[in-house]
């Protein structure tokens, strides 16, 4: 057992070393991702994920970061750091979504069970620090909302333009007396 978490330790070290020296790091993330997969949830417990979690979230690197946290949910659904480390990939994934806050506010919903465990076995600094993460992705999910409104607005105001010009060039024709008019106008 102890085997199949060294080798998904190396696989990790290997993908960080890739992604950081700007690799193709496709092999280095199907070997990660094997490895993972490898591993039963019964056999481990949720906090020996939850190094490499935070590891990939120092790394930018939320797609695999998502992927563990999911493995160490299923060894202990309510684990503070999964629920937590799931809460931030999600945010940090939605924020680059183009036309949903969904992920952000699936985000924040797992963050808000982060910090809602955190307080019944008073964890008082993670607390603190998860309550930050909160701020920070409420904030993340209403300029997501606020750039998502102006680029919807913004479409409108040139679909509006285009139907006003063509009203405009109807009311020309429209005014000009019939022997003036070329034909197709």
């Amino acid at each position: 057992m102890k085997s199949e978490f060294r080798k998904l330790l190396k696989a990790q070290k290997l993908l960080q070393q890739a992604i950081l020296q700007g690799e193709d790091s496709k092999s280095k993330e199907a070997a990660f991702y094997k490895e993972l997969d490898n591993i039963k949830p019964e056999s481990y417990k949720a906090e020996k994920f939850d190094t490499i979690a935070r590891d990939l979230g120092f790394h930018g690197i939320f797609e695999i970061m998502q992927r563990v946290a999911e493995k160490a949910l299923e060894c202990d659904k309510d684990f503070v750091g999964a629920n937590r480390h799931m809460g931030h990939a999600l945010v940090e994934i939605g924020k680059h979504e183009d036309i949903s806050t969904k992920k952000i506010k699936e985000g924040i919903e797992r963050l808000e069970r982060a910090l809602d465990l955190a307080e019944i076995r008073k964890l008082t600094s993670l607390q603190e620090k998860i309550q930050v993460e909160l701020l920070k992705a409420r904030k993340i999910s209403f300029l997501k909302q606020l750039e998502i409104d102006t680029e919807v607005s913004n479409d409108l105001i040139e679909e509006l333009a285009r139907k006003a010009e063509v009203i405009q060039k109807l009311y020309i024709i429209m005014k000009k007396p019939k022997e003036e008019r070329i034909d197709g106008e």
